[in-house]
């Protein structure tokens, strides 16, 4: 099989099959935890996930831990697919080499509050970001910047712009 490597830098390298996949892991040039994209499905994988590079990365430097707790079962990773014009689905988009990966939060709520309760923050505390949305409440005296501001952000929910506190897009 083939995949893309996601690297640190958040771009795509590759495609890069099996063999390159495990020189690499025993190189150290990829880790456990490096993101693969499955060239054929799109779909996305953790490194350490797949059976064909299991034992094939290099020893961590210093002491060697052994883990032998249960394994973990991988999280799903949820991709936002594009429709072609012919129907069929498209790659999985990848916006400055991140998966765009949706959260539970409705961008429609998120808007809606910003723009019809103006001031209050309560679209940052909805979500996550209490610290911006008591910075908001507190500007919003002073000539209602912060009235101003969540404004604009509301406009920007609405837009599909912003994310939520773990950085995941808001829902549709």
């Amino acid at each position: 099989m083939e995949y893309f490597v996601v690297g640190t830098d958040g771009r795509r390298y590759g495609p890069a099959d099996s063999g390159t996949l495990i020189r690499w892991a025993r190189e150290g040039r990829i880790a456990r935890s490096t993101t693969l994209i499955d060239c054929h499905s799109g779909s996305a994988h953790r490194a350490g996930d797949l059976a064909e590079l299991a034992g094939s990365f290099a020893p961590a430097r210093g002491s060697i831990r052994v883990d032998r707790s249960e394994p973990r079962r991988p999280e799903p990773v949820r991709v936002r697919r594009a429709s072609r014009h012919d129907g069929r689905d498209a790659p999985p988009e990848i916006e400055g080499g991140f998966f765009d990966i949706i959260g539970p939060k409705n961008k429609v709520a998120a808007g809606l509050l910003a723009i019809l309760l103006p001031g209050l923050g309560l679209h940052r505390f909805y979500m996550g970001f209490p610290f911006i949305a008591l910075l908001q409440i507190a500007t919003t005296p002073l000539c209602g910047i912060g009235a101003v501001w969540c404004v604009i952000e509301g406009v920007l929910c609405l837009m599909g712009r912003m994310r939520d506190a773990q950085g995941r897009l808001l829902r549709d």
